[in-house]
């Protein structure tokens, strides 16, 4: 299940930097050089995570608020 999730996303992240290599690239060397940077397999892992997250994140909150 999570290679299927995985696969979605590398699609839709590589969809989406094509997209932005377009608006901001003239060149196609240049998108190719742009998607061939950003388009990675490490961006697309799950992490899954089986513990309630809510008193970390509370507290990275509490510190925001104090700085």
């Amino acid at each position: 299940m999570e290679d299927i999730i995985s696969n979605v996303i590398l699609n839709q992240n590589k969809e989406l930097l094509q997209k932005i290599a377009d608006d901001t690239y003239d060149n196609d060397e240049d998108k190719a050089i742009f998607i061939h940077k950003y388009n990675k397999l490490n961006y697309t892992l799950l992490l899954v995570v089986k513990k309630d997250m809510f008193p970390v994140y509370e507290k990275r909150l509490k510190r925001m608020k104090h700085k």
